[in-house]
This record gives C-alpha cells, sequence and structure tokens, in this order.
C-alpha cells in the first residue's frame, strides 16, 4: 500500500496496472477510467500494446478524489479543488468538457441505461442503502446533469408509471421519491450558495405537490452560479 504523502511528492514513473490501483485505492476501475475520460484525470502511460499504467502519484490523485467524493462533493466540484490545490500536478493535465452528449464515450449510453436499471431495481426492493450506492456510483462517473437527467429522471419515471398502472403500491412510490429527494437535497446544499449571477426564487405551481424536477432545476441554476432561494 501507497503511504499517504503529499502529491506533489509522490513518484511518477508508471509501474502499476489498472488491477493494482483497484486495489489500493478501492475505486472500481470503471470509475476512475471514466475520470480519465471525462476530466483527463488521471493521466496514465500507455504501453505498446495500450496497457494502461500508472504511478503513485496517479495512485494518490485517484484516492484523492475517492476522499473528497466521500466527503459529499461531487466529482466535478472534487477536480476544481484539486485544480486548485495541487496546479502543479494538473498543469500539463487537459481536461475533457464537463458537459456535452457529443463527447461521451461510446459506451457511455448503455451505462446510464444499465445504472437507471440498476436504481429501479433497488428502489422496487425498498433498498434505500443500495440506492445510495448506485447514485454514489453514477455521480462518480458522470456530471450531475447526466445523472439527473438519464438515470434520476427515467427511474423515477418508470416508477410512477408502474403506479399508475396499479402494479405497485402508492407507499413505495413515496419512498423512490423520499430517497432521490435525499440525495438532490445534498447536493443541492452544496451548490445553492453561490450568487454570483443574481438570485432565482424557486416555487412550485399551486397544487403541485412534486418537487423532484424542481430540485433538479435548483441544481443546474446553482452549478451556474445562481443563488437559488
Amino acid at each position: 500500500m501507497i503511504q499517504r504523502r503529499a502529491l506533489g511528492h509522490l513518484n511518477r514513473e508508471p509501474l502499476y496496472n489498472t488491477r493494482a490501483v483497484a486495489q489500493q485505492t478501492n475505486v472500481p476501475p470503471d470509475t476512475f477510467r471514466a475520470w480519465e475520460r471525462r476530466y483527463g484525470i488521471p493521466r496514465p502511460f500507455r504501453t505498446s500494446g495500450n496497457q494502461r499504467l500508472y504511478s503513485e502519484r496517479d495512485i494518490g490523485v485517484v484516492a484523492w478524489l475517492r476522499d473528497r467524493t466521500a466527503e459529499g462533493m461531487t466529482i466535478s466540484q472534487a477536480v476544481q479543488r484539486l485544480r486548485l490545490e495541487h496546479p502543479d500536478i494538473l498543469r500539463d493535465a487537459t481536461s475533457a468538457p464537463e458537459y456535452g452528449g457529443d463527447e461521451r464515450a461510446p459506451n457511455a449510453s448503455s451505462r446510464l441505461e444499465e445504472l437507471q436499471q440498476r436504481l429501479v431495481d433497488a428502489l422496487m426492493d425498498f433498498d434505500d442503502f443500495g440506492s445510495d450506492r448506485i447514485l454514489d456510483e453514477t455521480i462518480a462517473q458522470f456530471s450531475v446533469e447526466e445523472a439527473c437527467l438519464s438515470v434520476i429522471r427515467p427511474a423515477l419515471c418508470d416508477i410512477g408509471d408502474r403506479w399508475e398502472r396499479g402494479e405497485i403500491p402508492a407507499g413505495l412510490e413515496h419512498f423512490a421519491t423520499r430517497v432521490i429527494m435525499r440525495r438532490l437535497s445534498l447536493i443541492f446544499n452544496m451548490v445553492g450558495g453561490v450568487s454570483g449571477r443574481g438570485k432565482v426564487v424557486a416555487v412550485c405551481a399551486p397544487g403541485e405537490e412534486h418537487e423532484v424536477g424542481l430540485m433538479m432545476l435548483s441544481i443546474f441554476l446553482g452549478r451556474r452560479n445562481w443563488r437559488v432561494i
């Protein structure tokens, strides 16, 4: 196990394969490969056979991002903080755009569909811990916007449609909404305090009892420097 040292002091020689990184950080390979595609972090060396080799510094960066997301940051926020606190490490790194469907990896859509179905299955089983793990995995690999629009929203629509058809009880739909709102509220509390572009008052229309869509909109605005109240 690599000892915890300042990131800038970690060795840059590429020695470790993907499995070693996963073992030392407890971060799934799919997750840190997604970070690599989207943000250019970490930046493994490629052998002549196209095998990834990572350095101690790469492993340290993966562990650092893991710790920040465990504290409640989104991965994009963690990367921004890494750039501020360790600019020397990322000086040569080029990050992929945070948004934009055209920049997705070829298998991103199928991955989002898989996460959506897993979330539906967990919610249908009243598995709040499993649902939270799937949401953690989703937000670690994709932007908040993609998580909301391509995983959370269709999952809730699926469950809502089943309730309307009489296939599930109302209590299950309420449970699913409560689990999702708990996570969205956590994200909103991290992004909703900035007022660089002004204030937005977000309220539901009269008679509207569902707040998930409004909460998503509030998060999107907060991530674009609006203060939502």
